[in-house]
Formats: structure tokens, sequence, C-alpha cells
């Protein structure tokens, strides 16, 4: 994949014309270019978000309530073959529920308790597997799958001189063109691709479903780099 991002031919002259007569180097000639460049590797990881959620009339109970659920959920993903160092817990909090009514707006319905388990999931075909394992345990929703690669860092640092060659391939055609070459580069940087993984948020889906096929999505992996080239003119 390459885009050229940003192409500029820029010439900087002196100020001194008789220093130039002279022979004296009073001016300097650039080629700056960008050049872009993706690839997609497997995902070999995945994490699950899974929301237990529970609504009393007071916040001991909710919190009780969902105390109860929790442990429902990890016992369950336990016994469905996740490692209980993979199983996590994440923002927790309880708070008032209320609701807009047309009589009485904010009127209110008791306290509702949130929690969420966090599950790192190292074998991909275990994950519907996990979904339905939690639902069925008393989870409330899914708020989202993510997959990941182990293999980002090294599939990056092979996309970056994919991008650097298609920089400088860009820049070449444009000093050709003005009827010069190459010379020395003079400055080169990076930027990180913009998504190294894929979250499939599944909240409004997978919390009412059963049965789930979640399937291991690519991840994607870009990045844009930006040069600068002395231009040299023919003689």
């Amino acid at each position: 994949m390459h885009r050229a991002w940003l192409a500029v031919f820029a010439l900087m002259t002196g100020s001194s014309v008789a220093a130039q007569a002279s022979g004296a180097s009073t001016s300097a000639a650039v080629i700056v270019a960008s050049g872009t460049a993706a690839k997609s590797i497997p995902a070999d990881h995945a994490t699950v978000d899974i929301s237990v959620e529970t609504r009393a009339p007071t916040a001991e109970q909710a919190r009780r309530d969902n105390a109860r659920v929790q442990h429902a959920v990890m016992s369950a993903l336990r016994a469905a073959g996740a490692d209980s160092a993979d199983i996590s817990t994440v923002a927790y909090f309880v708070r008032s529920g209320r609701s807009d009514g047309p009589a009485a707006p904010l009127m209110q319905e008791g306290f509702v308790s949130t929690n969420t388990v966090h599950v790192d999931v190292r074998r991909l075909d275990r994950v519907s597997a996990y979904v339905d394992t939690a639902l069925a345990a008393g989870a409330s929703r899914v708020i989202g799958v993510t997959f990941t690669s182990t293999a980002t860092r090294d599939a990056r640092r092979g996309v970056l001189a994919e991008a650097v060659a298609n920089a400088r391939s860009d820049a070449e055609a444009m000093a050709s063109a003005a009827g010069g070459s190459l010379g020395r580069l003079v400055e080169l940087s990076t930027e990180h691709g913009d998504v190294e993984e894929i979250q499939m948020r599944q909240a409004e889906i997978v919390g009412m479903l059963r049965d789930v096929d979640i399937r291991p999505h690519p991840v994607n992996v870009d990045v844009t780099v930006y040069a600068k080239w002395e231009f040299v003119p023919k003689p």
C-alpha cells in the first residue's frame, strides 16, 4: 500500500548574488516526500470485557447481588478453561438508578451496581465459548472483544522499511523531473499507525444472543514516514 501524502520540492536561494557569482555555497535545494505502507497480520491474542450489572432498591443489595453474579461468571469462565490469572475485574461502581418520567423527571429507581470482568484469551478458538459461558452465567452484556498480535512490533519494522522505500521512490521521481538527483538524506521521521488492534463492540448484539460465533480479525499495521533529501542538479 503506497500513498504519497506529501510531496514538496523546495528551493531555498541565497540573498547574495555576488556570493553566488563567486562560487560560494549560499543556497540549498531539497526534496521533501512522504511514504506510507501497511500490512495485515494474524491475531494471536484477544481480550474480552464482560459487564455484570445488577439493580436493587438499596446500594448494599445491588452490591451484594453484583458480587454474587460476578462470582458465578468468573467461576463459569474458569470451568470453561480460562486460567484464573487471566481473569480480572475492572471499572467497578455503584450509582443511583434514575429515569426520566413525564410527571417527575429523574425519578429514583433504586441503585445499580456494575462490574466489568476482563478476560485475556490466548486460545482464539475459545473466545466464542467464553462469551456464551459468561452470558449463560448471568453477565448482562459483552462490552467488547479486542484482537491483538504479539508480532506487531516486528511487523511494524518491516512496514517502516517499505514506507521509507516508497518515500524515496517519490523523491527520486521528483528529483529526476526537476532535472537532477537525490543527494544525502537530511531528515527522516515517522508516526505510529492509526490502529494496531481490532475491537469488536458487541454491547447491543452479543448481550442478547447465545451461541455467538466470533472469529479472529487480522491486525492492521500501518505507518507513515517523512523524509528530506538534498537535491543535486545535473552539471
